[in-house]
């Protein structure tokens, strides 16, 4: 391999650890912001990883506990964990289906209902201050990019 082709390389993989860093740093700082808001909001039930959760249950569609972590990129196990913490605090209901007793439905209480509120609030937030400056076409930019990076990372 020739001297230029290594520095090449090189440079590469010092970019790529950079940019994994970026997006660490960003996703540490979307967490630290939620966690702080639902702090001063007294909503000390709630954590960042509700957020998508309830957003998807906001939309009115029914939800199974399958259904719900395909629709959040998350696994079974980690929303049923979510769920739960939620029905302990009076922000979902979970439903038995009544042809079916193995499947149950994930339904927001009028509690939950009354976070939709504070979420716009948090992502109204959460886009003055992380995409002050931004036009509407970098942003679509960005986001096709962040979609390839993770479709990029599902392949095996």
């Amino acid at each position: 391999m020739t001297k230029v082709r290594c520095r090449t390389n090189i440079y590469a993989m010092e970019k790529t650890q950079q940019i994994i860093r970026h997006i660490g740093g960003i996703h540490d700082s979307i967490h630290h912001f939620i966690s702080g808001y639902f702090a001063e909001c007294e909503k000390e039930c709630l954590v960042p990883s509700h957020g998508e959760l309830l957003t998807a249950l906001f939309s009115g569609r029914e939800f199974t506990m399958g259904d719900l972590a395909r629709e959040i990129r998350k696994t079974k196990p980690t929303v049923t964990v979510l769920v739960e913490k939620l029905a302990r605090c009076g922000y979902v209901t979970r439903e038995r289906d009544v042809r079916d007793g193995r499947v149950s439905y994930i339904r927001l209480t009028d509690k939950g209902w009354s976070l939709k509120p504070v979420l716009e609030e948090i992502l109204s937030s959460l886009e003055k201050r992380f995409f002050s400056g931004f036009t509407v076409q970098e942003k679509n930019n960005l986001e096709k990019m962040l979609l390839r990076i993770e479709e990029n990372s599902k392949e095996e």
